[in-house]
Formats: structure tokens, C-alpha cells, sequence
């Protein structure tokens, strides 16, 4: 089937009793229907681009290849099939006004300006950091707030006080099964302050390979400036980049808010935090990354997910106190010593199995996290995820007797939720804690005790 052939391009037709050509015959009218048709299509790459966060360092250049093959188009839709955005604009001007083509031209470059400002200085790779002090936080020394919510555990570099009970629940922890020790660190360790609404995530030292002569002074200007051109765009890019993504995963990045701040806590000293925040939100979820900076230039990221709304609030001004009270070091000789100190007190014999559901599991949970910050620390320690795999077992047999209860007689929904919880992230630590033991050393004596424990629990639980 053969196009129409169109032997005279400025024949005219009749349009409400107007003769009007359906083509441009002048090369100004040309132009005229060229940049309009360009321009229009130009303003809707760039507000897709906007809404969809597509990172403008790299969106800028496909754009202008989006240009180009858009021009193509143009030529390709007036040459087959007679029609473009500009020609339509330009024929809309004949019939109505004179002047509606260029009001409708002026209302996409408008458009377009304002997408693409707005799509380049609000999107989290070129924004400009808000710089922001945290205060210093002291369990021990604040009245307003209740010590025993409190456990002071290092976490790879970090020192600093961690809450035991977040909106009245038990701060429970995870360890997720990653290859690593014992020649790295574990990559990652959960704190599960409100399930399934509010989890922390510890992640274990990840820098980005920057020149040496960017430490953390060097960072903090390049993330200040508004400048988007010369050596801070590498930088921004490499420090930013891996978080920015990472976010993007968890929340909808359509229309998604963004924040970027350098923050230090106040008073400044040589082991106190200082590092930068980013973060994105949903209208229902919040993504928060806390990313911290040694004297060396280790980067060490807090990852809070939390939804959008008052709970999510309270849990970053939450994240804040700890972030207050942090101490930021170079070795982890100091972290090993205070978790081998406080290791020593515990003794698990003297929690009874009949202790009520949620104190049990305080208890339990704040032993985990000594454990854990323990790997952490001295990730090729095998009594560590022995004694891990431990104390998820009496979790396990406490959930369990939850479930059996419920059976007979009313419990509270929400305490039957939470024991399904425990139950399963206790079945997944335990699994977890075999497998890296069997990467470490699977000839250990442990190792044979851990994978019994692993294979009864797969039976009956």
C-alpha cells in the first residue's frame, strides 16, 4: 500500500472559511516549525528525565543524542506522513491567531528551563550539602531519657550508644549470609528497631578509590559547592553514587524527595563523626544514609529505613542521638577490647526460659548485639557465631511457645506477629552463623556442633 503522494506542499485547504496552507513554503516558516517541533520534544525528555531521577552528569549527554534523533524524526514524519508537533503549532496559527504558535513556543521553552533547572540543581548528585551540627549525646549524663534503653557496642570502626527498645518493641538483630570472613569484614548486619516498619542497617567499611590528596576537607567542599563542572564532578560522582542508587532501589524514585547535608557533631574532636546524609522519600517510605569519615578517609555508612511518617520521624531523631554519641576510630583495637570486656559479664544461664516474652528477648537481643559487634570487629572469631547460633535457638523455642500457646487460648495479635518475626529471622541467623563458620574453618570442633544445631533446627522448626 503506497503513501499518499502530495504533488504541491503549499496547496491551500479550506479551514472555516479560511484558505490555509498545509505546509510551510518560506525557509523562515521552515525554521519556524523545526524549533517549535524540536523544542516540544526536547521539554518532554526533560521532564521525563526530572521525574524519573536519571542522573543529569550522564542524562545531559544522551539528551543531546535525543535531540539529534528527535531532528531525525522530524524530517521523517514531514517527509512520510506529513505531520510534526511544529507543523501543527505552525497550522494552529493560521486558523486561530497569528501569535498562538509563538505563546504555545513560549510555554515549552518555559517548560523546559524550569524541568531542566529543576532536574539538574535538585537532584542529589549536583544539589549543594546543607551543612548541619548534631549534638553530642550521653545516655549516662541526660535525665530526659532512660539509660537501660541504651547498650553502648562498637560496629566495625565505630563506637557509640545504640537503642535496646525502639516504640516499646525489643531491638532485635540479624546477621544476612554474605561471602566475606574471615579475610573481610561481615558486609552488613541488621538492627530491627520496629518491624517491619524501621530497620537499621550496619554496613561494613566500603571507600570509594579517590586520589589521595581527597580527605575528608577536600569532600566536604566538593559536596557544599553548587558546581557541577571540573574535578568535584569525579568526586561527587565516586562518593555519592553507590548511595544515591541504593536508595533509589528502596523507595519510588518517580518524584522522590531529596536531602543532602554535611554534618558534624558538636563539640568537633579528632574521634567525634563527620561525614555527609543523604536521603530519599516516597510518599510512604524513607530511605536515610549516615555515611562516616575517619582521619583516614574509611567510609562507613548507617542505613535507616523507615516509612514516611511520625514513627519514621522519631526514629531519625532517634538515629541522631546515637550518631551524637559516636566515637569514630582508625583501629579496632579498642572495639575488640570493650566487646571482649562486656562478653565477659554476660552469662546466659541466669535468663530463664520462663521470663516474659518481650523481656526475654531484650535481653537476648542486646546479647546479640555484643556478639555481633564482636564479628564485626573480629570477623574470624568462631565462638562469636556458635554462641550467636546459641542464643537464636532460645528465641526460637520462646516463639515456638508462643505459637502453641495461641493454639489454646488467646494471645495478643501483635505478640503473635512479633514471635513469627523472631522465628524466622532467628531460623535465618542460625543459618547464617553455620555458613560463615564453614567458611572460616569448617575442620573446627565448633563446626561440627554448629551444623547439628543447623540440621535439629531444620527438623523441628
Amino acid at each position: 500500500m503506497s503513501l499518499p503522494q502530495h504533488s504541491n506542499n503549499s496547496s491551500p485547504i479550506e479551514v472555516r472559511g479560511l484558505s490555509v496552507r498545509q505546509y510551510p513554503h518560506t525557509p523562515r516558516e521552515h525554521f519556524s516549525v523545526g524549533v517549535l517541533h524540536v523544542g516540544a520534544i526536547t521539554a518532554i525528555l526533560v521532564s521525563t528525565a526530572w521525574a524519573a531521577d536519571i542522573p543529569p552528569i550522564f542524562g545531559w549527554k544522551a539528551l543531546l543524542v535525543a535531540i539529534l534523533g528527535v531532528a531525525c524524526v522530524h524530517v521523517l514524519l514531514k517527509k512520510w506522513l506529513r505531520f510534526s508537533f511544529g507543523l501543527w503549532a505552525w497550522r494552529l496559527g493560521h486558523v486561530q491567531h497569528p501569535l498562538l504558535p509563538w505563546v504555545v513556543g513560549l510555554f515549552v521553552v518555559g517548560g523546559t528551563l524550569w524541568s531542566g533547572v529543576a532536574w539538574t540543581w535538585r537532584h542529589p548528585l549536583l544539589m549543594a550539602a546543607r551543612s548541619i551540627s548534631i549534638s553530642s549525646f550521653d545516655p549516662a549524663h541526660d535525665n530526659a531519657h532512660d539509660v537501660s534503653r541504651w547498650s553502648v557496642a562498637p560496629f566495625y570502626f565505630i563506637l557509640g550508644a545504640w537503642p535496646s527498645t525502639f516504640e516499646g518493641e525489643p531491638v532485635f538483630y540479624t546477621l544476612p549470609y554474605e561471602k566475606g570472613p574471615p579475610s573481610k569484614f561481615a558486609s552488613k548486619i541488621v538492627a530491627r528497631w520496629h518491624s517491619p516498619e524501621v530497620q537499621v542497617t550496619f554496613e561494613g567499611p566500603r571507600t570509594p578509590l579517590l586520589d589521595e590528596s581527597y580527605g575528608p576537607k577536600e569532600i566536604e567542599a566538593c559536596l557544599k559547592s553548587s558546581t557541577w563542572l571540573g574535578a568535584c564532578t569525579d568526586v561527587r560522582r565516586m562518593v555519592l553514587e553507590r548511595h544515591w542508587a541504593d536508595i533509589q532501589k528502596s523507595i519510588q524514585p518517580l518524584r522522590a524527595r531529596w536531602k543532602l547535608e554535611w554534618f558534624e557533631v558538636s563539640p568537633s574532636g579528632l574521634d567525634r563523626p563527620q561525614g555527609w546524609m543523604i536521603q530519599g522519600c516516597s510518599r510512604t517510605r524513607c530511605r536515610t544514609r549516615w555515611v562516616l569519615i575517619n582521619a583516614r578517609g574509611s567510609h562507613q555508612a548507617l542505613v535507616l529505613d523507615s516509612k514516611n511518617n511520625e514513627s519514621g520521624v522519631r526514629a531519625i531523631e532517634t538515629m541522631k542521638k546515637s550518631i551524637g554519641s559516636l566515637r569514630v576510630g582508625n583501629e579496632l583495637f579498642s572495639g575488640k577490647a570493650l566487646a571482649d570486656h562486656r562478653l565477659s559479664t554476660v552469662r546466659l544461664d541466669q535468663i530463664s526460659p520462663q521470663t516474659d516474652a518481650m523481656a526475654l528477648v531484650a535481653k537476648i537481643s542486646e546479647v546479640q548485639s555484643l556478639l555481633l559487634s564482636k564479628i564485626s570487629v573480629d570477623p574470624a572469631n568462631i565462638e562469636a557465631y556458635y554462641h550467636l547460633a546459641g542464643t537464636a535457638v532460645m528465641i526460637l523455642k520462646k516463639s515456638e511457645g508462643i505459637r502453641q500457646t495461641a493454639i489454646k487460648q488467646q494471645v495478643d495479635p501483635r505478640l503473635l506477629a512479633l514471635s513469627d518475626g523472631w522465628s524466622a529471622a532467628s531460623r535465618t541467623m542460625i543459618q547464617s552463623a553455620f555458613r560463615y563458620v564453614m567458611d572460616i574453618n569448617p575442620s573446627h570442633k565448633l563446626s561440627k556442633r554448629l551444623e547439628n544445631l543447623w540440621l535439629d533446627v531444620s527438623r523441628r522448626y
